[in-house]
Formats: C-alpha cells, structure tokens, sequence
C-alpha cells in the first residue's frame, strides 16, 4: 500500500482530522463507512451515517474499532505529523481543496435535510393555524355564540399579526446579510435574483425561531424593519 493511500485512510472523512487513539478514535459503522469517535457522537448524524444514510441501530459507544487503522496508528506506521511527506506544491493545494469539498459535501448532507424538515414543520404550522381561522370565519357567518362578541380575541390579534410579518418578510425586496466566522467577515445587500426564495425562507425560519425582531430604525421605515440579532 502507498504512503499516499495510507494518508488518506489515516483522515475521518466527516472533520478530516487524524484518527487517533482517544477522542478520534475510528469507529466501523454496521454499513462498513468508519469516521471518528467525536463524529459518531455529533447529535446532526440523526443515527445515520453521514455517508449513506443508513440508520445505526445501536450507540455510538458500541461501535467497534476499525482494527486495520488502529493497529497502523499502533505502529507508527504513518502518521503525517510524524513522518514529512515531499510532495509538490499543486499537488498539496490540489488535496487540500479536495478535503475541503469533501468536508462540505459531508456537511451539506447532515444539514440539508434538517433545514427541509425544519420549514416543514413550520408549513405545518402555519397550515393549521390558516384551519383555525377558517373555521372562526364559518362559525361568525353562520351567526354562532361567537358572533356576538365585536372584537376579535387578543390570540387571534396576535395571530394577525403574526400573519401579516411573515407576509412582509415573504415579500420584503431587500435584505442585508453579515457573517461572520473566525477573522473573516461577509457582508452582503440581496435583492430579489435566484435565490430569493431561499433568503425569505431562511427570514421566515428565524422570525418563528425568535432572533428576528422587527425594529423601527427612522419615521421613514413606516412598517418597521427586521433585525438578526
């Protein structure tokens, strides 16, 4: 076996770290697929491995070792650290943007479906309170008990409003996006394009989550404006 292929088997495929002895330990999933003991443990894997998909059946402290590496890591057999590799320029820039893309891919596939079952739940949501409605709506046509009363109930109100925000953020024309990560800072004005279902969603997603709130910044901003906080 070469040493580049030894390398590659010696690297988690999830945090393309070292496996080693402790808290990188490598684990064998019952799909055959092995990443470290810290992944394995990672809440986001929603019991299925992050490469297939197939759902682990037991914890992740009865997943046995991955023998083969251990016994390399045993041996010294060839830790990167410990033992420099020569290798040319292009081709470690080549490698690092390979394990960077891995890395994002592995990333994409935990956190994608969590983001499309999130705004499902929150369809779901919005759906039943829109059956809450209609059935107030039915009930004050037909002239119940409730339509005596003049004045909607302070839920209702609340809902209203509630309603009216996320049409406005559904429909809003502007959004201005920071993020910030380690010593880097990404700044951004959006306007409708390609991706403005995306931003609305994510809006959406973050007023029902509660660190959107809407403030108002000038007497100009008439309907107010929304904040990330």
């Amino acid at each position: 076996m070469s040493r580049r292929s030894i390398d590659v088997e010696l690297l988690c495929d999830i945090c393309s770290q070292n496996f080693d002895l402790t808290l990188c330990r490598p684990k064998v999933l019952p799909c055959g697929h092995t990443i470290c003991k810290r992944c394995l443990h990672n809440p986001a894997l929603e019991k299925k491995c992050p490469t297939c998909r197939k759902d682990l059946t037991v914890g992740p402290e009865d997943h046995p070792d991955n023998v083969f590496i251990i016994r390399m890591i045993e041996s010294d057999a060839s830790p990167p650290c410990k033992v420099p590799r020569k290798e040319n320029a292009k081709l470690q820039q080549l490698q690092r943007g390979l394990d960077l893309g891995r890395n994002l891919v592995q990333q994409l596939q935990q956190m994608v479906p969590m983001a499309v079952a999130a705004l499902n739940r929150q369809m779901e949501s919005w759906a039943a309170q829109v059956r809450q409605l209609e059935e107030a709506v039915e009930r004050e046509a037909a002239g119940g008990e409730e339509a005596n009363s003049q004045e909607l109930t302070t839920e209702q109100l609340e809902l209203m409003a509630k309603l009216e925000d996320s049409v406005r953020l559904l429909t809003n024309d502007k959004c201005s996006v920071v993020a910030e990560g380690g010593e880097c800072t990404w700044r951004a004005s959006v306007q409708p394009g390609q991706f403005d279902n995306i931003l609305h969603l994510l809006l959406l997603q973050l007023r029902a989550d509660g660190p959107l709130e809407k403030v108002r910044i000038s007497k100009a901003c008439h309907d107010g404006c929304w904040c990330f906080q």
